[in-house]
């Protein structure tokens, strides 16, 4: 097909090579090589919809002669190839990138943006951005790693990440103290949980577990913070709130068991207090048969020794004998060492004179 060369400001066509319209407009029916500058009034459409330039309202069209924005671009077909997009690449062709819209029958079309030699690295759909991802759940959706420089805070204190001072802040974005620092809601005078640590219900193996740690202050005039650390009971295949206290740790520092008031630096309350080392048991059990006793119990085939100054001083041993100054009784009292008392002796009921008394102590004491 021969080319039409335009060398002059003057247009001039043969029938042959144009198609004039009724209206004044032509079309060029053979390729046209224009030197020199071509000036147009009126609309420019280059093969019905492939361009089209609409000289009322300022606006190009690339695949649509109706363009409803200064550029409106509209592919003939969009599917997962690059057709129906814009193509950025150098002269040599060997960094081709671009913009597309594309559709992977995910449920509706896509804008795509495609690095160098890469595919969907940036994906825009349904109100969506995925990174790494066709198919985006939320805001924002990254499939692959994040590097980040500077702070990182999310709904202001919901997650804040310092990265000069390399702190974790959850609830709070400021005056982090430690390295992970998680705030609660205002302190009240009942305690609330601020952090709770579970796993979930593994069908055949365990139940739900959970344990929580409860920060309050018991008093609104006096600052006395009270850690509580609950843990969760029952067989429970979800989840739900520690309700179980099983420690209390004052301000002042008194550590409670069995008491969310503890009055002492250790103070157990309810229930038997247990205390074993190899195998070797001892309890302490408060109220014994509801008495108001106190027992102290071995529960193993072991005596108690009682020590001061690291030195033994005195045994009850496991068959019931009393050593003082010795911790091998041979008799239920056995006492190595001078014995001075006051008051009368009685034997199998009846007093014993002093005289006595005296002779048989000294046999005894030997």
């Amino acid at each position: 097909m021969a080319t039409t060369k335009i060398t002059s400001n003057v247009l001039a066509l043969s029938a042959a090579q144009t198609n004039i319209n009724n209206d004044g407009s032509f079309t060029l029916s053979v390729p046209t090589q224009i030197n020199n500058t071509l000036s147009l009034s009126g609309n420019l459409t280059v093969d019905t919809n492939t361009l089209f330039v609409d000289s009322v309202n300022n606006r190009v069209g690339i695949g649509t002669n109706n363009p409803l924005q200064a550029i409106d671009f509209r592919p003939v077909t969009f599917n997962a190839s690059q057709s129906g997009g814009i193509r950025f690449d150098n002269t040599s062709g060997t960094w081709p990138c671009g913009i597309y819209i594309r559709s992977d029958g995910v449920g509706g079309p896509r804008l795509s943006l495609d690095a160098p030699y890469q595919t969907n690295t940036l994906n825009l759909y349904n109100n969506n951005v995925g990174i790494g991802t066709i198919t985006p759940t939320a805001k924002l959706t990254v499939v692959g790693n994040i590097s980040a420089t500077g702070n990182l805070t999310v709904d202001t204190n919901t997650l804040f990440v310092d990265a000069a001072g390399d702190k974790v802040g959850i609830g709070t974005a400021s005056s982090l103290i430690g390295k992970l620092d998680v705030a609660g809601s205002p302190t009240t005078t009942s305690s609330t949980d601020v952090l709770v640590l579970s796993r979930p219900y593994n069908p055949g193996v365990g139940f739900h577990t959970a344990a929580s740690f409860k920060l309050s202050n018991p008093s609104s005039s006096v600052n006395n913070t009270r850690l509580d650390i609950a843990l969760m009971q029952g067989n429970t295949l979800t989840p739900i709130t520690p309700d179980t206290t099983v420690m209390t740790l004052l301000g002042n520092g008194n550590v409670g068991i069995g008491t969310t008031s503890p009055v002492a630096k250790f103070h157990v309350s309810e229930g038997i207090s247990r205390f074993d080392r190899s195998g070797v048991v001892f309890n302490i059990t408060p109220n014994y048969t509801g008495l108001g006793n106190v027992a102290l119990d071995v529960t193993t085939n072991n005596g108690i020794i009682f020590r001061t100054n690291n030195i033994d001083r005195a045994i009850i041993s496991n068959t019931g004998s009393v050593g003082i100054g010795t911790t091998t009784p041979n008799e239920k009292l056995t006492v190595s060492g001078n014995l001075s008392a006051s008051g009368d002796a009685f034997s199998n009921g009846a007093k014993l004179a002093a005289e006595t008394f005296a002779i048989a102590m000294a046999i005894a004491v030997g």
